[in-house]
């Protein structure tokens, strides 16, 4: 098969240039380029390889929109499991609707067995692509992992974890007032493998760098391991270094459950204390001693950002300075083994390119499927022009008529599947635009609850640690009393007084956190049944779509041997050989 450039359009080998604009057709061997996915994705060129999946430019078949497809591996696709938990994930982050997620739109399975899911197309770096150019002034850095943060919370409160939170998967996609707008890739998909763990033979599966003790030791994960993940990119934006010294990959894992990481201030000495502690919290082996959750660690990275010193200052703002591994403290940096560690960071960094050059390219009709019409009207226009620049002598045989009239019947046909296509296509797009402000409306008032919720959670467990420093106070003095001790009577009287203020008030806010979590349940609950109602009404539309799209796919390959009965009627003329081989190659 061979493309066009510039409209992207396939022809057969034998063609040479592009009968639209012109231009050099050059071959390929990809299967999927030129491919149409769900009657609605037109596979134009692939744009990121991972270790999991293969994404592609895909442009709309009736809307001039582009989109990013990521195909599922083929042997991972094989499986059933991995073909199921792919697809749930998809449907689990297409509910999330943040803005600083990357928004999934579509998903599926071909008939041949292809997984896929649609993701919104938005240009922009990875962040390991900045990172990897120096670090990043902290301010920078922590306006980042804010948004990464609130993305977190709002994903962990629809019950989607990340597992595979790394800078190849953070993306730059514009400025703000001044400051970065990111959005996460891959939400979920690094489920699909088995956890990230040293085997018998020290290999190592997953990113080294950024995964937490508890996914190394095969633990239960939830969403504190994201926050593990989060740590470490803090640390690494500013420090230039990984929280561990290591000169092989394997390092990296074995030491995140032994030892503690290497401080901040260690790296660099002017790194403030006040987010050396946050960034080790979010580093701690157990995941009890991590933040509650992203919204507590989102609460210490916006106090201490009124900490941060203003514009100028060396700290905040600092110079670029290239990034270092190992030991940054010692003269002489170990030597790292750097073809294990690249064969361990099994992505790569998806920095997504502008569309400038794609964009004024028309949008040319697919030869088949609900916008054939088109591809076959101009090929009949096309063929009638050189009958009357080359007209054949006599008369038109009946059997040409009756091709000429069978062509003209079932271009009107695919007309009329191409507008109900259409129509079909405006209400789907109907549809997720109401979902998506749905889930926008619904998933601000949850991030609103949810923190309301992890704080008088952080305040039931101050009261509680509060109780049991009284209770502990309270019984050294009753037990020095029991066995003849001097006592404070009014030290003793304060401490109860004040323990049994504490618990009222612990009651309280328990009671309240209880409330709050069951409202938030409820919202929960309530977005999850408009979800359903959505999903249903996509799938009758989709369905719709899907036999309008199979009959004008059998009408349109019926249409191939009675265009070559024309062109062999026409093939008879003086003169016209030479346009009539370019109209045969097209009709394939």
């Amino acid at each position: 098969m061979k493309l066009c450039p510039t409209c992207r359009s396939e022809y057969d080998d034998s063609a040479s240039y592009c009968p639209e604009d012109g231009g050099l057709l050059t071959s390929t061997t990809d299967p999927l380029i030129g491919r149409t996915i769900a009657n609605r994705y037109r596979i134009m060129q692939k744009i990121g390889i991972g270790g999991m999946s293969a994404v592609y430019l895909a442009r709309h078949a009736l809307i001039d929109r582009f989109n990013a497809i990521k195909f599922l591996r083929r042997d991972l696709a094989a499986e059933q499991v991995h073909r199921d938990r792919f697809l749930r994930e998809a449907k689990a982050v297409n509910r999330i609707n943040h803005p600083n997620i990357v928004e999934i739109t579509d998903y599926g399975e071909t008939e041949d067995g292809l997984v896929y899911l649609v993701m919104e197309y938005v240009p922009g770096d990875a962040l390991a692509t900045v990172m990897a150019k120096g670090t990043l002034p902290a301010l920078r850095a922590i306006q980042i992992c804010q948004q990464i943060a609130g993305a977190l919370g709002r994903a962990h409160q629809m019950g989607v974890i990340h597992r595979d939170l790394k800078p190849e998967n953070i993306l730059l996609v514009g400025k703000e007032e001044g400051r970065d707008v990111i959005k996460i890739l891959d939400f979920g998909v690094a489920k699909l493998v088995d956890a990230p763990t040293i085997t018998g033979t020290d290999q190592v599966f997953g990113t080294p760098g950024y995964i937490a003790p508890e996914m190394v030791a095969g633990e239960p994960m939830d969403g504190r391991s994201d926050l593990y993940g989060l740590g470490v990119m803090l640390y690494e934006m500013i420090c230039g270094a990984l929280p561990y010294d290591w000169k092989y990959p394997g390092d990296l894992l074995v030491k995140r459950l032994s030892e503690d990481p290497v401080p901040p201030t260690e790296r660099d000495p002017t790194f403030p204390r006040a987010l050396e502690k946050v960034v080790l919290k979010a580093l701690s082996r157990q995941p009890s001693a991590r933040h509650r959750d992203a919204f507590h660690m989102l609460e210490e990275l916006e106090a201490v950002l009124q900490e941060l010193p203003r514009a100028g200052d060396a700290w905040s703002w600092g110079g670029a300075q290239p990034p270092v591994s190992g030991d940054a403290t010692t003269a002489e940096l170990p030597e790292v083994d750097r073809e294990s560690w690249e064969g361990a960071q099994r992505d790569t960094p998806v920095s997504l390119p502008p569309l400038a050059h794609l964009v004024p390219a028309p949008l040319v009709p697919s030869r088949d499927g609900i916008n054939a019409a088109a591809w076959w009207r101009f090929r009949m226009d096309a063929l009638r022009v050189i009958l009357e620049e080359f007209p054949v002598p006599g008369e038109v045989p009946s059997h040409v008529a009756t091709a000429m009239t069978r062509i003209d019947a079932a271009i009107a046909e695919l007309g009329g599947f191409e507008k109900r296509a259409q129509a079909a296509f405006a209400r789907i797009e109907e549809l997720e635009t109401q979902g998506r402000q749905f889930r926008l409306d619904f998933g601000r008032a949850i991030d609103d609850l949810a923190r309301q919720v992890s704080a008088r959670r952080g305040e039931v467990e101050t009261l509680a640690n509060r109780r049991e420093e009284l209770r502990g106070k309270r019984d050294i003095l009753e037990t020095s009393r029991r066995r003849g001790g001097a006592v404070d009577d009014s030290a003793l009287e304060t401490i109860v007084w004040e323990f049994a203020a504490v618990e009222e008030r612990l009651e309280a806010a328990g009671a309240e956190a209880d409330d709050q979590e069951y409202q938030l349940s409820e919202l929960r609950a309530k977005l999850g049944r408009r979800n359903e109602k959505l999903d249903r009404a996509l799938a009758v539309t989709r369905s719709e779509l899907e036999a309008l799209a199979n009959a004008a796919d059998g009408l349109a390959a019926q249409l191939s041997e009675p265009f070559k009965t024309i062109l062999a009627h026409a093939s008879q003329a003086a003169g016209a050989s030479e346009r009539l081989r370019e109209l045969e190659r097209m009709a394939g």
